[in-house]
């Protein structure tokens, strides 16, 4: 209920969250709801790499969760529009670049 009353109150509202795979339904419910999504893509070693330079957080916690990504085979069981932002040169796409690609904008 929390996520439908957001989308009542702004007509643009972005929830940054690397959901766990436990709560997919939620995000289907959010979808169902008329939640657009957008799945942030990358090269994975790179950002293991990204994740580890972060300090402070085991790299078990990235590694079991890219695991359960793929085993619920994320994001192609999503009808969701997919943006690549991190090269496997580890560049990360400018933000207006994505942005463009969101609301071509």
């Amino acid at each position: 209920m929390g996520f439908i009353a957001l989308q009542k109150i702004h007509s643009r509202t972005a929830l940054d969250w690397g959901f766990p795979v436990t709560c997919l339904p939620w995000v289907r419910e959010l979808q169902d709801a008329g939640t657009r999504l957008i799945w942030f893509t990358g090269d994975e070693a790179r950002a293991r790499e990204t994740f580890i330079a972060r300090v402070g957080i085991d790299v078990q916690k990235f590694d079991d969760q890219l695991m359960a990504i793929h085993e619920a085979r994320l994001p192609s069981s999503l009808q969701c529009t997919r943006i690549a932002v991190l090269s496997e040169k580890s560049v990360l796409k400018e933000p207006a670049a994505v942005a463009q690609e969101i609301f071509g904008e």
